[in-house]
């Protein structure tokens, strides 16, 4: 416990050798110790005057803890004693005077001018700092710590306010407004390096201090002259700090979680805004305008580019006023209505045909369909795809029917390039048109030949079913 600072008061004590001083009562005019010092430690000063012929007598200056039900005041700590020593004395036998004081070790001597220390001195709540005195510690306002330099309010701490820190800055003429400066000192800068922090804490339901906020800088680079950093900042996850966003020359990254912006908190295609998932998704929501454009300046060219992997596999480009698609195929969202059809035939190039009942997805548009069986049917509708294709809204996985734009188409029977193709009457297949009338029943123009059999086989085609 600190000591406590106590005004007038002085026991007498016999105490013999080195025990803890007994105390026998006030010594008057003087006061004594009190129930409500139990405990309590104070410095104190013991005296003995010498006999009548001079012999004797001391004194011991320390620090001790007062014992109420025993009246007694322990010696914890010596700072001073008329030996010279840091050691209890040994006293004799005879009265001494035990006081109350304030050691010469612990106090703060103040001059004519209130000084304590150079060019350091109090003006009412005021700690001047400096000898033109245009800087100074200001405690006038309760429970708000000011500090001035050179005339200028530049920190400001207000318990009041949540603990509030505040940095000011008034001079208009500087270039550079006020500046908390953290600085890491190292002699052999790595990198790697691990610069200030800048930390946010608060307590959790079980009043642990917990980090809700983290941003800190690391060396990238730690050559002189070419120095660079990362910036990272920081936030807790189920208990566990997690990098969101870091900068760095030439990138900003989302390393983890979503990006928004406008009104959006969430994922949610309702709300304008843009989503840029870590993952790579981007989802962009507008009220009144398209929202994505793309604008090139000069040249005909590319405008968008499609890649699986590094592997190009489509663009739209651009020429004069006109889109063209590369690589495309127009497909529609199906499945199997009644009739032949099925899991073992939804690979690429069967050919199928419409039904008349309607494919329950909201659009009111893409009938169901099965695979043809009739040579040159006027309901043919495309050929399968391939595999299922999930739905971007999270349904369940549709048939793609591929109507127009290249694609692959299986056939039967003899076929050279640039023939039209119409339904057989084998399952699921195509022939060779018997002239070159686009008709109903046409489905595709072949881009490759088939040898005359009946075996079924996978040419490249143009569709124009759909």
């Amino acid at each position: 416990m600190a000591t406590q600072p106590k005004d007038g008061v002085t026991e007498s004590s016999l105490t013999e050798g080195a025990q803890p001083y007994a105390l026998g009562g006030a010594v008057a005019p003087w006061r004594g110790f009190v129930s409500s010092d139990n405990g309590k430690s104070f410095y104190y000063g013991a005296y003995q005057g010498a006999d009548e012929e001079g012999i004797g007598g001391g004194f011991e200056v320390g620090e001790g803890t007062y014992d109420h039900n025993a009246r007694t005041l322990s010696r914890t700590t010596i700072i001073a004693n008329h030996q010279g020593t840091t050691l209890p004395v040994e006293w004799g036998a005879g009265v001494k005077e035990i006081s109350l004081v304030m050691p010469g070790a612990r106090a703060v001597m103040t001059g004519v001018e209130n000084k304590f220390e150079a060019d350091q001195y109090f003006e009412g709540y005021r700690l001047i700092l400096d000898t033109d005195r245009d800087s100074w510690i200001d405690c006038e306002t309760d429970d708000f710590f000011r500090l001035f330099l050179g005339g200028t309010e530049t920190v400001g701490i207000l318990s009041s306010a949540g603990g509030r820190w505040q940095l000011t800055g008034a001079d208009d003429s500087a270039a550079l407004g006020p500046a908390m400066i953290l600085q890491r000192q190292s002699a052999s800068a790595a990198v790697n390096d691990i610069g200030p922090q800048f930390e946010h804490r608060m307590q959790n339901a079980s009043q642990a201090n917990i980090t809700t906020f983290l941003m800190r800088s690391i060396l990238t680079t730690a050559t002189a002259g070419s120095h660079a950093a990362r910036h990272e900042f920081w936030i807790p996850k189920a208990g566990t700090l997690q990098r969101m966003l870091y900068i760095q020359p030439d990138v900003c990254a989302v390393p983890s979680g979503t990006f928004f912006t406008g009104s959006k908190t969430t994922s949610n295609l309702n709300v304008t805004g843009c989503e840029l998932e870590a993952i790579g998704v981007g989802r962009f929501v507008a009220s009144t305008t398209a929202p994505v454009i793309a604008s090139r300046l000069t040249d005909n060219g590319a405008m968008m580019g499609f890649f699986r992997g590094t592997t190009a596999v489509g663009t739209i480009n651009w020429s004069g006023s006109v889109l063209a698609f590369q690589g495309g195929v127009l497909c529609h969202l199906s499945e199997w209505g009644e009739g032949p059809g099925g899991e073992e035939y939804e690979q690429q190039g069967w050919v199928v045909c419409s039904t008349d009942t309607v494919l329950n997805d909201g659009s009111g548009r893409h009938p169901e369909v099965v695979l043809s069986t009739t040579a040159g049917d006027p309901t043919v509708y495309g050929v399968i795809m391939g595999e299922r294709q999930a739905t971007l809204d999270g349904g369940s996985p549709r048939l793609q029917i591929e109507g127009s734009g290249t694609g692959l188409i299986r056939v039967v029977g003899p076929v050279e390039n640039g023939d039209l193709l119409e339904t057989s009457d084998i399952l699921g297949t195509a022939r060779r048109q018997a002239d070159n009338i686009h008709r109903s029943s046409t489905v595709a123009k072949a881009r490759g030949a088939s040898v005359p059999d009946e075996e079924i086989r996978i040419i490249p085609c143009t569709l124009m079913g759909g």
